[in-house]
């Protein structure tokens, strides 16, 4: 069974306040993405099934994405947002665990420019809170928030989290400071799983697919082949690629690797980590 455990639906046109992280160079985005324009590329990437995570920081987002997967049953699961640091978060989490695609929370900590973000008292209430009712927690982050993720995951060992598009390192200049040993010491908290994305927003327009190989051999040497779980980002992706395209770009580096890893990593982790 082949998942993407990462992609997206947008509706730029009809929210255009809601992604204040769409910036100028990320045009190709401004407008509607359905799952009516992904379905038949899934078909021919020989796509089982979907993840489909928030881009809106809003709870009018989690329902739009769940009424989604309610009409398309290869949405396998939902990742939504809500704010952990609410006080009546009991509250919304009670209301929302009859729906049973509903897996998991992200907030887009990549744009809280406090790299401490997630250590505050109510943030970490909330993560404990998400522990209470099963839920996944995905970790959308840049390189300088590592060092404090490594704390929140630490106070949290029995938590499932799972850090989105490698923690974003430096791919267009080839950097490893600031990332590699922060990730590697990360992937050692077996609660940690880790997405395998194409990431687009750092590339260079002269970009080439052995860019990534780099950081690939080192999040699988670090995450193993039981913890990496592939993502399109789309329509993320489309910025520099086509999902064919990206696609393409991981299931060609995965295919020197052993059929059980690439199974694994291109569905049967996303099945379990997700619990779809």
């Amino acid at each position: 069974m082949r998942i993407d455990g990462h992609q997206h639906f947008l509706n730029y046109p009809l929210f255009p306040n809601d992604y204040p992280w769409m910036v100028d160079q990320y045009a190709v985005l401004k407008n509607e993405y359905a799952p009516e324009q992904l379905s038949s590329t899934l078909t021919q990437c020989n796509i089982d099934g979907t993840v489909v995570v928030q881009a809106r920081q809003s709870l009018q987002e989690t329902d739009w994405l769940l009424s989604l997967a309610n009409q398309y049953p290869w949405i396998l699961g939902v990742v939504g947002w809500i704010d952990l640091c609410d006080e009546a978060l009991s509250e919304q989490l009670n209301h929302y665990h009859t729906h049973t695609k509903l897996k998991g929370f992200r907030h887009l900590i990549q744009d809280e420019h406090d790299a401490h973000f997630m250590l505050n008292d109510n943030f970490q209430r909330g993560i404990s809170t998400l522990q209470t009712y099963h839920y996944t927690y995905d970790l959308l982050i840049k390189p300088f928030h590592l060092p404090a993720t490594i704390e929140l995951v630490s106070n949290f060992p029995k938590q499932q989290f799972i850090i989105n598009h490698m923690a974003q390192p430096n791919v267009k200049h080839q950097t490893l400071s600031g990332w590699k040993d922060e990730i590697e010491k990360l992937a050692e908290h077996k609660n940690v799983y880790c997405k395998m994305t194409f990431i687009t927003s750092e590339l260079a327009n002269n970009w080439s697919e052995k860019d990534f190989h780099l950081y690939f051999d080192i999040i699988l040497n670090a995450f193993g082949e039981h913890r990496l779980v592939y993502g399109s980002d789309w329509p993320v992706s489309l910025i520099k690629a086509s999902y064919e395209e990206q696609y393409n770009i991981i299931n060609r580096y995965l295919s020197s690797k052993p059929l059980q890893a690439r199974e694994k990593i291109l569905g049967l982790n996303a099945k379990h980590f997700y619990r779809l």
